[in-house]
């Protein structure tokens, strides 16, 4: 006399796959978090350069230097929001 236990261990194999996946989840979401603090940071200190460039009339290569700063900044940034999103 056996007893099909298929469909239980299917559904032990979903769940812990499960569990898995919503742990991932949250560290990708902790890691994104921890990321995007200092991204903000920097970018808040480019942004304050290039003001204090323009205003002093800084030499374009120096304006140009700190814009593509700035740039990747943003690029990082909206890496690691799409990466938490998807």
């Amino acid at each position: 006399v056996g007893h099909d236990v298929t469909e239980e261990t299917r559904l032990a194999e979903r769940t812990h796959r499960a569990e898995r996946l919503a742990a991932v989840g949250l560290l990708a979401a902790g890691l994104a978090h921890e990321i995007r603090n200092p991204l903000n940071g920097a970018g808040l200190h480019v942004t304050f350069l290039e003001r204090s460039l323009r205003k002093a009339s800084a030499a374009p290569d120096l304006l140009d230097a700190v814009h593509t700063v700035a740039v990747e900044l943003q690029r990082l940034s909206d890496l690691v929001q799409a990466a938490v999103v998807d």
